[in-house]
């Protein structure tokens, strides 16, 4: 049982709050004894359980799910019980980054809240970008040069391997960079990453992170890369140089002297700075993102033993195809499978094989060349996680990436595809309240006091809006992992794909073959049909070793 009073959590049989750790933007954290794991854990949850805040709290976890680094914090569990989500991850103890590298805290905040919608509106032709750059000649402060080398190192191997993965992290400051009493750099708070797809950012322009520290472009809400999270770690290594920040004023002032002014150099207001590191800083905090030092040659500068290898070269790189060798005969059975849903035959395939075959990197790349050759495709996908324990897991991040594609569209479009008890479907899946549409739907009817009833009319709207869509565009839906699924998902499954009249797309599964992985969801979902029914289209595809040519 979750416990909640004055909207504080209070815990659960498994959870004892010890305290409330903080919080900022839509979550709050609290140091916790996990009776599971016998040991002080950070369990973070939501603030305000609105869609859009929802649906940025499991992108939080699942985006860094996979990512394991030394200098990024581990995220254990997602969990949601009795309508109250949140997720348990490392207890990193230490002060923030600049307190450890100055020895002191600041005598202010220099921290600005998330923008709300109206900061990102502001008219900067009415600004003054007067005196706002830092000008004073002063002492340097008390930096501790050897211990800022070690942690700035750190930093940048955690921002390297986070880049790797091929995500942003959209809000690198101070009290989101952690040191541990054995002097470990730990990157906090991923709750405004994003992927960091050269294809997609074009269309990533949300405006969001610290004013302080975010960088010229993303201040204005274009589009964002790598280079803004080291446009971040600059603020904070000129922080650290100088004692004050490379911008000062009110938030309309700052954000328009970083589109107008370049940043001093930390050497021009503070005595005794390193060359080295005051050129480092003045390369990172360049208004161009084109001109700022890379990360490859960051990790150089600082000594890293091995370089990462660019995700991404910069936001207008240039398309460069991907090809799979040796799997040729894999991706062709997928095409075959696209085309018969494309001639109207509701089709399934499932993709099989032990850990480490390829069958993600199969399948994703198979969508994306479909994309690529329509823009009628929509591909919506999801995974079941083994450390999530969420209602309907193998449907969870399916549904999220519907709410995503529908709030895209305008609302008429939408409209179009809502089904009749579309309020059922959203009290199962609270994230597609973000859609305009579905919200308003949402205040209206009575509501559904069984939950039986309110399962089948839930399953029976989505199946209903899966086949409007498919009506109008070429669907299909990727489920990955599969194994680590749940009965009820099956169940969903099971009746969404059944004949007849089922939606026409293209199901693709992926599951993991070997010890410890049992086939039972795989068993119940595609078990032989009673006498009299139809069976599913289901095309079966094993992905082993490449042949050693």
């Amino acid at each position: 049982m979750t416990i909640i009073v004055d909207g504080e959590f209070r815990g659960t049989s498994r959870f004892r709050v010890i305290r409330r750790l903080g919080g900022g933007g839509f979550g709050i954290v609290y140091r916790v004894y996990d009776n599971k794991r016998r040991s002080e854990v950070a369990l973070k949850t939501l603030k305000v359980a609105n869609p859009r805040a929802l649906y940025r709290f499991k992108k939080e976890f699942r985006a860094l799910a996979d990512v394991n680094h030394v200098n990024l914090v581990s995220l254990y569990e997602l969990l949601s019980e009795e309508g109250v989500w949140f997720f348990t991850m490392e207890l990193v103890d230490g002060p923030n980054f600049r307190d450890y590298v100055l020895g002191e805290p600041p005598p202010e905040a220099s921290d600005s809240d998330v923008p709300t919608a109206q900061d990102a509106t502001l008219d900067f032709s009415k600004s003054s970008a007067h005196d706002v750059v830092a000008r004073a000649i002063r002492q340097a402060p008390t930096t501790d040069f050897i211990k800022l080398r070690h942690a700035l190192k750190q930093l940048a191997e955690g921002l390297g391997a986070l880049h790797r993965a091929g995500m942003l992290h959209r809000d690198i400051k101070p009290t989101n960079v952690r040191v541990t009493t054995n002097d470990r750099v730990v990157v906090l708070d991923f709750g405004l990453v994003t992927e960091a797809d050269p294809h997609n950012m074009m269309h990533s322009v949300d405006f969001v992170g610290s004013p302080a520290y975010m960088s010229p472009e993303q201040g204005t809400g274009k589009p964002v890369s790598e280079a803004g999270d080291w446009y971040s770690v600059g603020v904070m290594l000129f922080e650290a140089l100088t004692g004050q920040l490379p911008f000062f004023g009110g938030f309309t002032e700052v954000l328009l002297a970083k589109q107008q002014q370049e940043a001093p150099s930390p050497a021009s207001l503070s005595s005794g700075v390193p060359d080295d590191l005051n050129q480092l800083c003045v390369g990172l905090l360049r208004r161009d993102p084109r001109d700022r030092i890379k990360g490859r040659d960051v990790l150089q500068l600082l000594g890293a033993t091995t370089p990462p290898r660019r995700f991404v070269e910069s936001v207008s790189s240039s398309h460069r195809s991907e090809m799979l060798y040796g799997r040729e005969r894999h991706t062709a059975a997928l095409a075959t499978a696209f085309e018969r849903a494309l001639s109207g035959t509701p089709t399934t395939v499932l993709v099989r094989g032990r850990s480490g075959m390829g069958k993600t990197t199969l399948i994703e790349t198979f969508l994306r060349e479909i994309q690529r050759a329509s823009s009628d495709v929509v591909a919506l996908t999801g995974r079941c996680y083994q450390q999530e324990l969420v209602p309907y897991k193998a449907l969870d991040g399916l549904i999220d990436s519907l709410s995503r594609y529908l709030t895209r569209q305008n609302q008429l479009e939408a409209a179009m595809l809502m089904p009749r008890d579309i309020l059922a479907l959203a009290r199962l899946f609270p994230v597609l309240r973000q859609v305009e549409v579905i919200d308003s739907t949402t205040s209206r009817g009575a509501p559904i006091a069984d939950p039986h009833e309110l399962r089948r009319r839930a399953f029976e709207a989505l199946r209903e809006l899966l086949a409007r869509l498919a009506d109008r565009k070429r669907v299909v839906l990727f489920i990955d992992d599969l194994q680590w699924g749940d009965d009820d998902s099956v169940s969903l499954l099971s009746q969404l794909l059944r004949p007849p009249s089922a939606p026409v797309l293209l199901l693709i599964v992926s599951h993991r073959d070997g010890p410890g992985h049992d086939n039972r969801l795989l068993q119940e979902l595609f078990s032989t049909p009673s006498p009299g029914s139809e069976a599913l289209d289901l095309h079966e595809i094993t992905v082993g070793p490449l042949s050693p040519d």
